[in-house]
């Protein structure tokens, strides 16, 4: 099992952090615009939070061996 996890613990930390890089993407893009209105302006923080959390758990947790 810890083997396991030692494999797919960087992919889960990879895509946390590909989920919070396209959020940034994401809010650049409606600061920059203008036109982008409460929803998506939350959907971009969304996405970078969620992105930050997944990299952040993935890199925190560890199985005893």
């Amino acid at each position: 099992m810890a083997e396991l996890f030692g494999v797919l613990q960087p992919a889960v930390k990879f895509i946390g952090v590909a989920i919070a890089i396209f959020g940034v993407v994401q809010l650049g893009m409606v600061l920059k615009d203008g036109l982008g209105g409460g929803g998506q302006l939350g959907g971009a923080l969304g996405f970078m939070i969620a992105g930050f959390l997944i990299a952040a758990c993935a890199s925190m947790v560890s199985l005893p061996k």
